[in-house]
């Protein structure tokens, strides 16, 4: 009997021993488990910076029936990463009448696009015209932080609006270089010239694309005195100061005018051509040639390109040469 107890209380202590020993397989398993790494947060996703836009030059205007065209410049002007979605559309009260290019874009930061803008050709001789009207583009940007649409002012003008603005007197400088003869395969010698010219614009006539008035010239310019070797060829080249003050009339005769001049449809391109038909050498020969464009919505006067040409002359023998430039001015 005393031996059946021990076994007993033996029997009971491996028991309570067993039961005290943790599972293998759950040792770092809580009771109250949590799978955090199902329910972790996506962090890589970041929204990029709203653009803003940025419309440069307008209003615009378009003379007809020249119909010149006009251009408007959109940039995203937004921070780095930002991308400036737009549309332009003809919607305003009168709809339908402009023709225009890059219509859509997708802009980065700081990149832009040039909007060329011209009355569609069925309408450019309509009648009524549409001359006398304010149409409308519309950019929408409906994600820029600064504007959702914004309209482009386009005013249609005839170009006998700008006529009573021309008339009058204009003055500026003109600047440019005097070219001697050379030697074969050698440069030609060169030397700085410049003066000043006021026009007084008479009349223009929109019809038949002429003008009347004068041009006064004055400043300095050069011909050219050499020096020969027994062959004939020039071993020295003297420029020497020529003094072309004067004032020339101009007419239908000699000058002609456009009114599609760039930048501004608000211009015409004056030319007149002081040397034509005049006989070589002489000093009517000298001109000048003049041409330039007449901008009335700032008052300016530019060139694009070549804006002068003359051919000055030696007193004595009368051997012209040729010297050009530009001109710049304004309105009196």
């Amino acid at each position: 009997m005393k031996t059946l107890i021990i076994i007993f209380f033996v029997l009971l202590g491996l028991f309570a021993i067993n039961s005290c020993v943790k599972d293998p397989g759950n040792q770092n398993k809580p009771s109250n488990h949590n799978d955090t790494t199902q329910n972790s947060v996506d962090t890589t996703k970041i929204t990029p910076p709203s653009p803003a836009i940025t419309i440069t030059q307008g209003p615009l205007t378009i003379l007809l029936p020249g119909n010149c065209q006009q251009s408007f410049t959109i940039t995203n002007s937004g921070p780095q990463g930002s991308t400036l979605n737009y549309t332009v559309a003809d919607d305003g009260a009168l709809g339908g009448f402009l023709s225009f290019t890059n219509g859509t874009g997708s802009l980065g930061s700081g990149k832009s696009n040039i909007v060329l803008v011209s009355v569609k050709p069925a309408f450019v001789s309509a009648n009524p015209s549409l001359a006398g009207s304010s149409l409308v583009l519309n950019v929408y940007t409906p994600k820029a932080t600064n504007f959702t649409k914004v309209p482009v002012s386009i005013n249609i003008k005839s170009v006998n609006s700008i006529t009573a603005s021309l008339i009058g007197t204009w003055a500026g400088t003109w600047s440019g270089t005097s070219i001697g003869a050379n030697n074969p395969g050698q440069a030609q010698p060169q030397t700085p010239i410049s003066g000043t010219w006021t026009i007084n614009l008479q009349t223009v006539d929109t019809v038949a694309m002429t003008a009347t008035g004068t041009l006064t010239w004055n400043g300095a310019d050069a011909y050219w005195t050499y020096t020969y070797d027994k062959n004939g060829l020039i071993t020295a080249a003297t420029p020497n100061q020529f003094v072309p003050n004067r004032t020339i009339k101009f007419d239908a005769t000699n000058t002609s005018f456009s009114y599609d001049a760039a930048p501004s449809c608000a211009a015409i391109h004056l030319t007149i051509e002081g040397f034509k038909n005049q006989p070589n050498p002489s000093d009517a020969f000298y001109g000048p040639w003049f041409s330039a464009d007449f901008d009335v919505s700032s008052n300016t006067v530019t060139t694009q390109g070549n804006g002068f040409s003359t051919h000055p002359y030696a007193p004595v023998t009368l051997a012209t040469t040729s010297s050009s430039g530009t001109v710049t001015g304004k309105k009196q």
